[in-house]
């Protein structure tokens, strides 16, 4: 009896001294993970950090609702995965770029949160050169673009009930959206101008059934290095679709002519772009959204070489 009583408190401080070992141990462990994924993003950014941060781990995150909506630009941009996180170069945008997702913001960098993909993106820079040049004080993305998705999937497939889900919430949260970014056409690469054209129709119907009046901005996006028939890789059938498609709409304006970036420096895997590119990229939309003119905020007519198939852009 007497042993047990002497045995009884050193086991119990035996067992304290462990479970003490074991806290530190685990929260070690939590702290060199997180460096991990901090230091390491291309590997571990996109699947794990970004799901923490929608826990609120990481990142202090905010409600949509705390910000003003004095000039604050919210900008929805869809496509696949050049319109996602696809570059081999992370960039984080400074003070006042927000990314948006359900209902809460984050600092806008790379990845995006809402869109596919582990790398980098054109976003950050784009909102960092809006709030520069004053033309908004504030940038949310709205980025929700699918890798290698068809324009098909976005009229009435998997994407278009992503879209269809992003729109309900944005209205649930009374967004109203500054400006819609497309740019997508790789995966449609040698398919029908007609089809193409008729698929692009509905994305804009969805977006305007689902209450957001925004111009909606067409990239001019064709170029895939994965073209057999075509040596450039660029399909006229498709840009010729995306023009159509912006001369029959008032509310569509022209973006950038993304088939014009396409050297061996400007996509760091012949298919998305390096850091060269996508700075490149984002001068592109930058200047599609916002060139001098009548209306600043708004109109870029889009002027592109005659030794481009995608000309005639001005409309009239």
């Amino acid at each position: 009896m007497n042993n047990c009583l002497i045995l009884s408190p050193m086991f119990n401080k035996l067992t304290l001294s462990l479970s003490i070992i074991l806290l530190i141990s685990l929260v070690v462990n939590v702290l060199s993970v997180r460096e991990i994924i901090k230091y390491e993003p291309a590997k571990y950014k996109f699947r794990i950090y970004n799901n923490f941060k929608q826990k609120g781990w990481f990142d202090k995150s905010f409600g949509v609702e705390k910000l003003s909506a004095d000039s604050t630009a919210y900008i929805m941009t869809l496509g696949q995965s050049n319109s996602a996180n696809s570059s081999n170069a992370l960039d984080t945008a400074s003070t006042n770029a927000y990314s948006y997702y359900n209902g809460q913001l984050y600092r806008a960098q790379d990845p995006m949160v809402g869109c596919s993909g582990d790398g980098g993106s054109v976003w950050p820079i784009l909102a960092d050169k809006i709030i520069l040049a004053k033309k908004y004080k504030r940038v949310v993305i709205i980025p929700i673009a699918v890798g290698s998705t068809k324009v098909e999937c976005w009229a009435t497939g998997k994407c278009a009930v992503i879209l269809k889900e992003t729109l309900a919430d944005l209205n649930a949260h009374h967004i109203r959206l500054t400006q819609i970014l497309w740019q997508q056409g790789e995966s449609d690469n040698g398919s029908s101008k007609v089809i193409y054209r008729q698929n692009l129709e509905k994305v804009l119907k969805n977006i305007r059934a689902g209450g957001q009046k925004a111009p909606f901005f067409c990239a001019i996006t064709s170029y895939t290095n994965e073209a057999e028939s075509k040596p450039e890789g660029i399909d006229s059938e498709i840009e010729d679709a995306q023009i159509e498609f912006i001369k029959a709409h008032k509310d569509v304006l022209a973006g950038p002519n993304t088939d014009s970036i396409i050297g061996a420096i400007d996509r760091h895997d012949s298919l998305h772009f390096s850091k060269v590119g996508k700075h490149k990229y984002a001068e592109l939309w930058y200047k599609a959204l916002f060139v001098n003119d009548t209306d600043e905020r708004v109109i870029y007519r889009a002027k592109i070489s005659a030794s481009s198939p995608a000309i005639n852009l001005v409309k009239k």
